[in-house]
């Protein structure tokens, strides 16, 4: 009882304590206790993301079921281990447990476990980047907590089918299900859940609506809430996140900084999927302050987990940013082949929009290398995709798109050249606009390349 009321109010490590003096007190012959005992603390060790503490506890869960022949428990042991493998970035395992769970869990269709577990599944489904998939298995399993009346399972899919919408480019949807499942988690008091939710939040007003004011403080928030519940992979998540909306808000030395630290969480904790996005990051800020050899050194490191994980998304930014480090180095068939790698994996998951960055790294080394003709494919399949209505929705950098484009343009003296000018100019004072001081302005444009270079281009179209 000690244990819970600890656990209840975010008092881990205590909470850890009284599970264990509590085994320590229970029968050889009572399983049943000692797997309930074990049951509550590998949840903790879950939230203190004590990877082998939570293994050990899972591998002694699977062995108590079993001599108790009790298909139920091995059914909650197979959905912890789910969670602990997705965690993990191993989703073909997590889904296999999550389908096993499934087959033994009639008694327990619509619990909080049994819920976690379906949302698991569906999120690694979303890793492996089978999203039609996974939004089908997401909206059954709405339907169920639905009828059900489990409002802590409805926030906990709504938030999942958030990040599955966000993945598929549909952020209308998303917004629409993380609003909800913000607003549920705030009614009922779970602070796990809206941590989640604001961390979600915040990513759509990044990579959507590029108000990436709005999404440090959203990340902020999440951060603090993180820390307030002592959930050591949700506080790495929310560094990571907090490093990333800096960075593109031109604020290199804090994006780093947090960026270190969360990759310190990431590798302390064992979330791969999270240090992936991590190095990530560090090679994209690293390489806009020119030093080409660590943003090529995180770059790889990332595809490598990437692609050990399966998680082709991850892989596909890995070979931009490595693609943008060749460049920065003059390794330009290198750069090619990183950049056409990244295109090749977007156009398999039918992700338009983000394989546009990679196009325009292929415009950038063409340009670099004086052979305009070769950009001509790449700039013509941007140009044609933005003439048409496309979107850079999800883009890291979609002015370094633009700016691409218009040197092409520029260099074969061509007239749209002025327009695709223009477009970049636009995009570039509405997003000077969100700031709310001029330092912030300042070094949004002057600490990125493009955006600098795009803003004197302004000034000489001015003075023409």
């Amino acid at each position: 009882l000690a244990g819970k009321v600890a656990s209840d109010l975010y008092q881990n490590s205590h909470a850890i304590d009284y599970y264990t003096r509590a085994l320590v007190f229970t029968s050889p012959e009572d399983l049943s206790t000692q797997y309930d005992l074990r049951a509550e603390r590998v949840k903790l060790y879950n939230r203190l993301a004590d990877r082998v503490s939570q293994l050990e506890d899972l591998d002694s869960l699977e062995n108590l079921a079993q001599r108790l022949n009790d298909n139920t428990r091995l059914a909650k042991m197979l959905m912890g281990r789910a969670v602990y493998h997705y965690l993990m970035g191993s989703y073909a395992d997590a889904i296999d447990d999550a389908a096993q769970a499934e087959t033994l869990s009639d008694s327990m269709a619509d619990s909080d476990l049994e819920i976690l577990a379906q949302t698991t599944w569906f999120l690694a489904l979303m890793r492996l980047g089978r999203l039609e998939e996974a939004m089908q298995r997401a909206q059954n399993t709405l339907r169920r907590v639905r009828q059900a009346n489990n409002q802590r399972g409805e926030a906990r899919v709504l938030n999942g089918m958030g990040m599955l919408a966000l993945e598929q480019r549909e952020p209308g949807a998303a917004q629409q299900y993380l609003v909800e499942a913000l607003r549920i988690a705030r009614s009922i008091k779970a602070r796990g859940l809206e941590h989640r939710a604001l961390n979600n939040l915040a990513m759509s007003e990044g990579d959507v609506h590029g108000d990436y004011a709005v999404a440090r403080e959203y990340y902020q928030q999440a951060y603090n809430i993180a820390r307030e519940i002592g959930d050591r992979n949700a506080e790495g998540v929310a560094l990571g996140n907090l490093g990333f909306a800096a960075g593109m808000q031109g604020d290199l030395v804090a994006a780093q900084e947090y960026h270190q630290r969360s990759l310190a969480v990431a590798r302390e904790t064992g979330n791969r999927y999270h240090e992936t996005y991590t190095l990530i990051n560090l090679s994209a800020v690293t390489g806009i302050q020119n030093n080409a050899a660590l943003a090529l050194q995180f770059a790889l490191e990332a595809a490598e987990i990437a692609r050990r994980a399966g998680e082709l998304s991850g892989e596909a930014w890995a070979m931009l940013y490595m693609g943008h480090a060749y460049t920065l180095m003059h390794e330009f068939e290198q750069a090619r082949a990183a950049y056409r790698k990244s295109i090749e994996i977007r156009d398999a998951l039918g992700q338009p929009s983000l394989s546009m960055e990679p196009r325009a790294g292929l415009v950038e080394v063409a340009l670099k290398m004086e052979d305009p003709q070769s950009a001509l494919p790449e700039a013509k399949r941007i140009l044609d995709y933005l003439v048409s209505g496309g979107t850079l929705d999800g883009t890291d950098e979609p002015l370094r798109v633009y700016y691409s484009c218009y040197l092409f343009l520029k260099k074969q003296q061509d007239p749209h050249a002025r327009q695709i000018l223009q477009a970049a100019i636009q995009l570039l004072e509405a997003q000077v606009s969100k700031f709310k001081d001029e330092h912030a302005r300042k070094m949004y444009i002057e600490n990125v390349p493009w955006r600098l270079a795009i803003r004197q281009a302004k000034q000489n179209l001015t003075m023409d």
